[in-house]
């Protein structure tokens, strides 16, 4: 958009000629300005005084392109610079490369001292080492010294490298139609589709409207790769994609991806993200299961929490429900947001003898502990995978082990079912489980196969059997005995034949007090309360505690770790 006087005009052509030579060289001011431009350009600008801002820049306005970030003392656009992104200046990502005379075009949005990040909204340090920055996904925010007043999208598409800072185009909301429970739904006007399933111009008000994903896209049915969209042309009339617009970053299980015609496109897990031209109002869900292959979009049901025993997993929305026989009871749900979730050791055993892989949790069983059902269109990722149960119902699975809830958890965050009888045990990202040992208390035992060390202290490709191994601590890590770093092993070769690692897996993240670091050897290694962990050679049997001596503690379960010799 230009601005409609010749005085505005004249000062922003001068404006982006100073913007493309001092941080898009490559480009003139030819490729921008407009022929009837004055033949003399304003003066510039003085330049404004520094401002900082206290909150994190959430504050939005509606412009001609949409829902965009704003500034919050005067309503300014904010912006956000692809050479940030890439770090055109060689000198490490996470900083701002638009300082100097570009900083005078694009001022950018400082932080004050007190600010603290919030959500996606961080904070980074400019070159001066002094100043902070706001910024959003990562990525520095910018104000545009060719914007006069709020609702200005001057800066949009400048130089092929700064777009405007907008919210995610989704949002949660609880549908009640042909589908059930949490849902993605749009959030605001994105790029409509076009007469030939192409992206067009015009946007669209999308707010409340049901996302869905597309089973072929998943399975690849036109053969071309499963990284993009198999709905194109006539398809994409009909289930309008949700469009990504220039400048977009992609966020946890968001990507971006590209379609046949080179325009980008939303995904959730790897899916694409589609509307449905026939739902005709918020919270409609015409589309579930058209054709068997469409379905709602939805989040993970699944989601890391802290407990008193230390990180665990649980329900991040409403489950399907469980009926008086143990079977899912659908269309019912039942809203156990936040409790707890439970791995069963005769499901890892196969007790049922039956094989593995599936549920030995049926009936009576599953009436007290109700499996995690999945959701039509559920598709696996990353470690949580699907099981089918014996009456054919698909249910989550982390790392092979099914996922229950249990019914004499009254609230979320209760942990009642951890320990009963022996066999049911918290579900954790790290392959921990509690076991109370006469003595000692709840400690951390192993749960799973780990991978085996060599007889020069390094990890091998074979893996054994850990569940219910002790782990310990070691004093020298904390005490940081050989002076390297205390965020490191200081157990290694000869030592680590003794003490093996609890090493991590690939794939394996971070959660809360469970932390990763790197070994010697390159292998990783989980840690608890930053105590990296250890098995004991000398343990034979599950159960075993002989590792207690010295500077070797065992590792209680809880908010703080308390030694125990």
């Amino acid at each position: 958009m230009k601005p409609d006087s010749r005085r505005a005009l004249g000062a922003s052509v001068w404006l982006l000629a100073s913007v493309l030579a001092a941080c898009s060289n490559d480009a003139t001011i030819n490729d921008i300005a407009n022929e009837d431009a004055p033949e003399e350009a304003a003066a510039p600008p003085p330049a404004e005084q520094a401002q900082t801002q206290l909150q994190a820049p959430g504050s939005t306005g509606d412009t001609i392109i949409g829902e965009v970030f704003t500034k919050a003392v005067d309503g300014l656009t904010l912006y956000t610079f692809e050479d940030d992104r890439n770090d055109a200046d060689g000198d490490g990502t996470g900083d701002s490369d638009c300082n100097g005379n570009c900083a005078d075009s694009w001022p950018p949005l400082l932080a004050d001292d007190a600010a603290t990040p919030d959500g996606q909204f961080t904070l980074i340090t400019r070159d001066d080492g002094v100043s902070l920055q706001w910024a959003f996904k990562g990525l520095p925010l910018y104000t545009f010294a060719g914007d006069g007043a709020s609702g200005e999208v001057n800066g949009e598409g400048v130089g092929g490298v700064w777009y405007v800072a907008r919210p995610d185009p989704w949002q949660l909301a609880e549908v009640s139609d042909t589908a059930f429970g949490s849902v993605f739904v749009g959030l605001g006007s994105v790029a409509d589709v076009d007469g030939n399933g192409g992206r067009a111009d015009s946007r669209r008000e999308r707010s409340g409207f049901t996302l869905y994903a597309f089973a072929n896209d998943r399975d690849d049915a036109d053969g071309d790769g499963n990284t993009d969209s198999d709905c194109n042309d006539g398809c994409a009339e009909t289930w309008p994609p949700l469009f990504a617009d220039a400048g977009a970053t992609a966020a946890g299980p968001f990507s971006v991806v590209t379609r046949d015609d080179g325009t980008r496109q939303w995904a959730l897990d790897g899916l694409p993200l589609y509307f449905f031209a026939p739902d005709l109002a918020p919270g409609d869900t015409q589309g579930e299961g058209v054709g068997g292959v469409w379905y709602v979009a939805r989040p993970s049901p699944v989601t890391p929490a802290d407990s008193d025993l230390g990180p665990i997993f649980a329900t991040a929305t409403s489950t399907i429900a469980v009926d008086a026989l143990g079977a899912a009871d659908r269309p019912a749900r039942s809203d156990f947001t936040g409790f707890s979730l439970y791995v069963f050791d005769d499901d890892r055993d196969d007790a049922a003898g039956d094989g593995a892989g599936d549920s030995d949790c049926t009936g009576a069983c599953a009436v007290t502990w109700p499996p995690v059902f999945a959701d039509a269109g559920a598709s696996p990722t990353g470690a949580f995978s699907l099981i089918t149960r014996d009456d054919g119902a698909r249910q989550w699975a982390f790392k092979g082990e099914p996922l229950y809830l249990f019914a004499n958890d009254l609230a979320a965050g209760d942990v009642n079912g951890d320990q009963v009888g022996g066999v049911w045990h918290l579900a954790r990202p790290a392959p921990l489980q509690v076991s109370t040992v006469d003595g000692r208390g709840a400690i951390f035992t192993a749960r799973g196969a780990i991978a085996d060390i060599d007889e020069n202290g390094e990890i091998t490709e074979t893996a054994s059997d850990r569940t219910g191994f002790t782990v310990y601590r070691f004093q020298d890590d904390r005490d940081d005995v050989d002076g390297d770093g205390t965020d490191d092993s200081d157990c290694n070769g000869g030592c680590a034949v003794t003490w093996p690692p609890l090493y991590a897996e690939a794939g394996d993240a971070a959660v809360g007090d469970f932390g990763l670091i790197d070994r010697e050897d390159g292998s990783r290694q989980w840690t608890y309360q930053g105590d990296p962990l250890y098995f004991f050679s000398g343990d034979g049997a599950p159960g075993d505690v002989n590792g207690v001596y010295g500077a070797w503690f065992t590792v209680s379960a809880g908010p703080a770790v308390t030694p125990v010799d």
